[in-house]
């Protein structure tokens, strides 16, 4: 791995570990203003728009923040968070072949956890956060294949891995990204795949040099855990023989 700075900021520690209690606890508010059953009242379809709102603002803050804090380092947002150009079809090949390993991976890792006899906590299923209905799949898609992916790797990987990168090293700086990014996902059952996942999106935002080609390898990722899920869901129970 080139040891050549990879973002145009050089990060101070101090921003680095605010970024990263700010977005653990706008987690924790996010997910109680949404699903804490403040809006238990509402109609479903109203609730659902207003879960979606309230989780893509939990995103947004951050990733305002680090726009902020750029533009006071005399830096654009694109050059803060490495929303640089990237070779298209290396990226989009590479990013593609780390969303099937990392799915290849946690379909392994499912299926092993399957015969040790552990039972997979329901919240690691996001379809069931939102009512069966077209506005909440749509709550689903934007939530998961758009808004998750751009934030978090503008933060986990444009910032936090840069950050830590361009003061330690590759290595050490892609496994604390990724430990956070996965402990992030506050469910201790996915920390392993997460965990792996992160590992791939750090390497690929060093092989590339952008994060574009992370959020397309991420968005891709949570495509398919989306469309898996919804098939699983609604796909009627066959009597086996």
């Amino acid at each position: 791995m080139s040891r050549e700075p990879l973002g145009a900021l050089r990060w101070p520690v101090s921003a680095l570990i605010g970024l990263i209690l700010l977005v653990l606890m706008l987690t924790v508010a996010g997910a109680v203003f949404a699903f804490g059953g403040l809006l238990a009242d509402l109609p479903e379809g109203v609730a659902a728009v207003l879960q979606t709102a309230i989780l893509a603002l939990q995103y947004a803050l951050p990733v305002l923040l680090v726009a902020l804090l750029g533009r006071l380092r005399g830096a654009s947002f694109p050059q803060s968070v490495l929303l640089r150009p990237f070779s298209l079809g290396q990226g989009v090949g590479l990013a593609i072949g780390v969303a099937i390993v990392g799915r290849v991976l946690n379909g392994v890792y499912s299926i092993v956890v399957v015969m040790l006899g552990i039972d997979p906590p329901t919240t690691t299923d996001v379809t069931q956060l939102f009512p069966e209905t077209f506005i909440g799949a749509l709550a689903v898609v934007v939530l998961a294949v758009i808004v998750a992916p751009v934030a978090e790797e503008i933060m986990f990987r444009g910032v936090l891995y840069t950050g830590l990168r361009d003061r330690f090293t590759p290595v050490s700086a892609a496994i604390v990204s990724s430990a956070v990014f996965a402990v992030f996902h506050g469910e201790p059952f996915v920390f392993l795949p997460i965990f792996a996942l992160g590992l791939m999106l750090a390497w690929l935002t060093e092989t590339t040099r952008s994060v574009w080609p992370a959020i397309v390898g991420h968005a891709v990722f949570n495509a398919t855990a989306v469309a898996l899920l919804y098939l699983l869901r609604f796909l009627p129970d066959v009597p086996l023989p």
